[in-house]
């Protein structure tokens, strides 16, 4: 299987990704996203539960876009708190897969998705998962996002030496 080596902090951090030949390589170059993922052992990994995009205030955006760009700062916040650093480009660059549930959606919505997706992830080419659910928590909501991402190298030695520091 042909691998795939982003320019992100994945190939310093032992991450690797793969697609298979041929037809393959052509979806994960169109859709810039990857087929498989490689952790290696003992990496530090986050996994980040379902976020949605309700406002603070508690509402939902009427507005798709908007909707899916509240539920990626939900998900930078998290990876944030989780221990990862940098500009968002840096964090998102640290995401190797994505997980989406989406209800009450139309024809627009894979491009409308898709066209934030490129915003986040820039090189980066997470796994995706895309799954149509029957509902989700609130009726005016259109997605809710997992993802994982693991921690680089330096970030996690350093974490690791702070727990021993504070034992």
């Amino acid at each position: 299987m042909p691998e795939f080596i982003p320019q992100t902090p994945a190939p310093a951090s032992g991450v690797r990704f793969f697609n298979w030949p041929g037809a393959g390589e052509e979806i994960s170059e169109s859709l810039k996203m990857t087929h498989a993922c490689v952790i290696p052992p003992g990496a530090s990994v986050i996994h980040v539960g379902g976020q949605a995009g309700i406002r603070s205030d508690n509402t939902v955006p009427v507005d798709l876009t908007e909707e899916i760009r509240e539920a990626f700062s939900h998900i930078e916040l998290s990876l944030r708190e989780a221990g990862l650093t940098g500009s968002s480009e840096e964090v998102w660059a640290c995401v190797y897969k994505v997980r989406t549930y989406h209800a009450n959606t139309d024809a627009g919505f894979g491009l409308t998705l898709h066209g934030v997706l490129m915003e986040y992830f820039g090189k980066n080419r997470p796994l995706f998962t895309g799954v149509d659910v029957f509902k989700l928590l609130r009726p005016e909501l259109h997605l809710e996002i997992e993802v994982e991402a693991f921690l680089p190298i330096l970030v996690a030695a350093t974490q690791k030496e702070l727990l021993y520091m504070d034992a």
